[in-house]
């Protein structure tokens, strides 16, 4: 039985909101609003004699398939003393071997998998497959395999493997980010000791301790059930096709009613209130973690995102957002404040972190902002607080209805939530009227639900300072005699005709490309999309590759546009600060294309530093660098670009001492001379009428001035002919630590003009060799990840990111040595290159599917020197490298500043690479 569903936005209420009551000089006509078009959605609703619910939705913005599943038990079902058994299940999904000696991994990229991933939260745990549209029927077949067999053929040494990866990424979390502390913390803060939400969804190294192939097997018969799960299909696929597939494709287990008839779906107990919180402590909470200075995290227990209202909790948290943000900007005691809203089943989280400048009475700071909470949620209607949620609500209820639809342009996300919210609430028009929910909120139920529960009596607080640590021993470096190579998996061999069509051209050629008399480059893409656009403005240069860095940074810090007119149609306004690039990046309705032009360009054209803020923010600015350049993992970083690059402006820093002698006269300057239309190449995407976009360019840039000479490329670093015998190495002490990070890095010769698919195939087989090392074999990473980076004039380097325990990084060295050298020398294992080639053309099929994404993509092809008909041949391109230019490549690395950065323990991080590379 199914049910067709052709579902689109209330486009009529979303178009009638008021204008903003705020009034201010703004380049956007005051008739500006938000104009959103329907939004089409053609779907099938599948439910299954077995209880098993499948959602199919049409998307053809590009030639991909994604299968989804959603299994309703995450960490709240971990049985007491076990904590982390659901996430440990997810992992193991994995190795398992439904089919026989392959494992699943291997299976889904046989299959045509170009991404796959399994997350565990709370209350689910949901697993992922994306991959080229033809893919469908094998992706489909592999995830029926999983939710009935997810840990059959499962050896003791993969049990052990996979823990030691479990750990890895409990440590990982504890280690290299504030996560996993501080949201940990913050759950015994906010949640009684027996829910299940005050636990930890990863657990603990305890716990993990005590997890057996048995625990998992019990885990999975309990509650990977079809009844307990949704899945999502969406993709360039045809309804009545995939509704076949599910019946023919899908194992009898999930879709034939048991003999004892389907038990009914899981429903979730609207819960009241959530529970109260445990009581206070008489002293501020303090713990440790890897942070660049001291922050307080505050937090509230919310109700359920399901039925108090997801978008409400959301509008909620923008609120929250936008009244600390407008409070404490100009104040220099705090850094930049975040809020995070964690959505729950049973309860939510809305988190606050407050970064502290100046630390010296953390209980008094998290008064004062507790304070300014309460005067945001007081229930008094004639005050300065009331006027602010008039003000207020509308923009973020704006900004919120473009948000939900700007998420439903990104398919995993649109699916993944799309089933969570199915699954909970039990029917699947719940997702799209929660998002019509949006244009019928009141601020006064936003307001109410502050006043309930933002409080200051409900708040819990945890101070964070940045880690110390002790001192683990230090353990030698062993040698290793792996090559990368999967054995296990049958040699691939692909004709380039096949690569070719996988990798198909996405059209870029095609789009209108000129030059406005100013200067400024213009690309329009026009694509059959969700009615949204996106507009992106690439300025050519950043503080780096400035004369004088320090003015250049304090600009970029203390630069601020004369208003924000993007709020009218609930856009925002993001800026990307590259090493060699600075980036501005619009949203909007296509209805509010011509508005979101007009704002882009009044946000360049009028950027200037107010002097009754500047020294304010330069001190700021100092302060936040001072405090980022003591965090272990950024000074890493500093060297690892300096032993790249030397002395050439891409490696570039400054010191805080820089900024505080820059004036403000000097840091205006160079705004005006990098925000120049020579300078600047902009790209508008999305579901539009060329004719009206160039008219709407020429209004608000035509005008530009410019007498600013474009930005002067630098000379690109040369490359040596001679083989480097080892790589310059840096060590960053970090005391105590049981997690060491390498980052390696080399030069490689100038694009000139043509394609990086040769360079990504470089870092996709080094990545493949230490995954299948580091990881599936050894168990020692949770992150092995290449990449080929490409800068301004078509610079280049590859760069190969790993971690490992402190106890092992020497071991990981060895592998890495081996496998840089291997392929220097051309070792090249059968099918290891059509194996690297066929997964950068699958994933090739994903990388274009967001206006954002695509222009990303032609922005960064413009400035590196890259024309779009050279973008659209990919698939040529990375049909045609040999193994004697991979060869070539590598060693072009080995004389190209080979640089390796480790962050570590010092002493046994320098005694590991001296091992490793005497």
């Amino acid at each position: 039985m199914h049910n067709l569903l052709r579902t689109g936005f209330v486009a009529a209420a979303l178009a009638l909101l008021p204008a903003c009551v705020e009034q201010r000089p703004s380049v956007v006509p005051e008739h500006a609003n938000l104009h959103i078009p329907p939004v089409p959605m053609e779907g099938v609703e599948i439910m299954l004699p077995s209880g098993l619910r499948v959602l199919v939705e049409r998307d053809t913005r590009a030639p991909f398939v994604g299968v989804f599943t959603f299994i309703g038990a995450g960490a709240s079902s971990d049985p007491k003393g076990k904590e982390g058994l659901a996430h440990f299940v997810e992992h193991l999904a994995y190795r398992a071997r439904p089919y026989g000696k392959a494992t699943f991994e291997g299976l889904l990229e046989q299959a045509g998998a170009a991404r796959w991933n399994g997350m565990t939260s709370l209350d689910a745990t949901a697993y992922y497959e994306m991959g080229p549209a033809d893919a469908l029927p094998d992706l489909l077949r592999l995830a029926g395999a999983r939710m009935i067999a997810p840990t059959e053929g499962l050896l003791p040494d993969d049990i052990q493997v996979e823990l030691e990866i479990v750990r890895a990424e409990l440590r990982d979390r504890s280690e290299l980010g504030p996560a996993g502390r501080v949201f940990g913390a913050m759950q015994v803060a906010l949640f009684p000791a027996d829910h299940p939400y005050a636990r930890p969804p990863i657990g603990t190294l305890e716990s993990l301790a005590s997890l057996t192939l048995d625990d998992a097997k019990g885990f999975v018969r309990q509650h990977y059930r079809p009844h307990d799960t949704t899945m999502v299909i969406v993709g360039d696929v045809a309804l009545k096709e995939v509704e076949q597939a599910v019946h023919t494709i899908l194992p009898r287990e999930l879709t034939a009613a048991p003999a004892s008839g389907a038990p009914s779906r899981a429903q979730a107990a609207k819960p009241a209130v959530p529970p109260a919180p445990p009581p206070r402590s008489a002293a501020l909470p303090q713990i440790e973690a890897p942070v660049s200075m001291p922050e307080l995290w505050i937090g509230w227990s919310l109700p359920s995102a399901l039925f108090a209202g997801r978008q409400q909790l959301r509008l909620l948290k923008r609120a929250l957002d936008e009244y600390l943000d407008r409070t404490f900007r100009e104040v220099h005691e705090f850094g930049s404040i975040g809020t995070l809203l964690i959505e729950g089943r049973d309860a939510s989280m809305l988190l606050v972190s407050v970064p502290l400048r100046n630390a010296s009475d953390p209980a008094a700071s998290l008064g004062r902002i507790l304070g300014e909470v309460d005067q945001m949620v007081a229930p008094l209607p004639q005050t300065v607080q009331a006027a602010y949620w008039e003000r207020a609500f509308v923009n973020q209820q704006r900004k919120a209805i473009l948000g939900a639809l700007l998420e439903m342009e990104h398919p995993a996300g649109h699916a993944l939530e799309m089933a969570r919210s199915t699954h909970f609430a039990g029917t699947s028009s719940w997702y799209l009227r929660s998002i019509n929910d949006l244009a019928g909120a009141e601020q006064g139920q936003i307001a109410g639900l502050g006043a309930e529960y933002l409080g200051r009596k409900r708040a819990r607080a945890v101070y964070v300072v940045p880690a110390k640590g002790g001192a683990p021993g230090p353990a030698p470096a062993s040698r290793s005699d792996a090559v990368g190579r999967d054995d296990e998996r049958t040699p691939v061999q692909v004709d380039a005709e096949r690569i070719r069509r996988i990798a198909r051209a996405p059209g870029f050629a095609g789009y209108r490309q000129y030059v406005l008399p100013n200067g400024l480059e213009v690309i329009i893409g026009v694509r059959s999309s969700k009615p949204v656009v996106t507009a992106g403005l690439l300025l050519r240069g950043s503080p780096r590759t400035s004369a004088s860095p320090a003015e250049a940074h304090v600009a970029m810090q203390t630069g601020q546009a004369a208003s924000e007119p993007w709020t009218a149609f609930g856009g925002s306004l993001r800026r990307r600060i590259g090493s060699e690039r600075v980036e501005y990046v619009l949203d909007a309705a296509t209805g509010n294309t011509a508005s979101m032009l007009q704002a882009l360009a009044w946000s360049v054209r009028s950027m200037q530093i107010p002097p009754s803020s500047f020294l304010l923010k330069a001190r700021a600015a100092a302060t936040d660098l001072e405090h980022n350049r003591a965090n272990p993992a950024k000074r890493g970083e500093i060297d690892f670009w300096k032993g790249l690059y030397g002395p050439h402006p891409f490696a570039h820093s400054v010191l805080p001492a820089d900024l505080l002698r820059v004036e403000r006269e000097g840091a205006e300057a160079w705004l005006t001379q990098h925000h120049a239309p020579r300078n600047a190449v902009l790209a508008v995407v999305g579901d539009v009428v060329p004719s009206e976009v160039e008219k709407a360019i020429e209004e608000v840039f035509g005008d530009w001035a410019d007498d600013a000479p474009a930005q002067k490329l630098p000379a690109l670093p040369k490359i040596g002919e001679t083989r480097a015998k080892q790589p310059q190495i840096f060590v960053t002490n970090r005391p105590g630590a049981t997690r060491a990070t390498l980052h390696f890095g080399c030069l490689l010769p100038p694009l000139q003009g043509h394609s990086p698919a040769r360079y990504e195939l470089m870092a996709q087989l080094a990545e493949a060799r230490l995954h299948a090392v580091l990881r599936r074999r050894l168990g020692m990473t949770y992150v092995a990840n290449g990449f080929a980076a490409t800068l301004w004039g078509g610079a280049a380097h590859l760069s190969i990111r790993a971690d490992a325990d402190q106890g092992r990084l020497g071991e990981a060295l060895v592998v890495l040595r081996d496998v840089l050298r291997e392929l220097e020398e051309g070792k090249l294992a059968p099918g290891e290159l059509d194996a690297a080639r066929l997964k950068l053309a699958r994933q090739r099929v994903l990388s274009h599917v967001t206006n954002d994404a695509i222009v990303e993509a032609v922005l960064d092809a413009r400035h590196t020197g890259v024309s779009l008909g050279v973008v659209d041949q990919y698939g040529s391109a990375l049909a045609s490298v040999t193994p004697d230019d991979v060869k070539e490549g590598f060693r072009r690395c080995a004389a190209g500043s080979p640089t390796l950065s480790l962050v570590g323990d010092e002493a046994p991080t320098r005694a590991a690479a001296a091992g490793a590379f005497p």
